[in-house]
């Protein structure tokens, strides 16, 4: 991947259906939700924008520094709503 830092994709899986909550946010993402790619391509992958202006389609979840999940955060087994990335690598795109 050319481009550096990734700032925008697809819609991320872990939120394409929030439960249906009246307070706050709670999502344990598992199984099924921790690989699928965005539905925008009907599962085939996702574009990715980087910090040069240029846009990739990628079929994988896993990109750029580290091979990161690009939909999910280091060491977050829940997720309420107000996560941040742990360090510059950690790319969390959402939602």
């Amino acid at each position: 991947m050319s481009g550096g830092k990734i700032l925008m994709s697809d819609l991320n899986p872990l939120f394409e259906k929030l439960p249906d909550h009246r307070g706050q946010l709670i999502l344990r993402p598992s199984g099924n939700l921790l690989t699928v790619n965005s539905i925008s391509h009907n599962r085939n992958g996702q574009n990715i924008l980087f910090g040069d202006g240029s846009v990739n389609f990628v079929k994988v979840r896993r990109v750029g520094i580290g091979d990161d999940d690009i939909f999910t955060l280091w060491n977050t087994p829940v997720y309420k709503g107000c996560e941040v990335p742990s360090c510059e690598a950690d790319v969390f795109l959402a939602p």
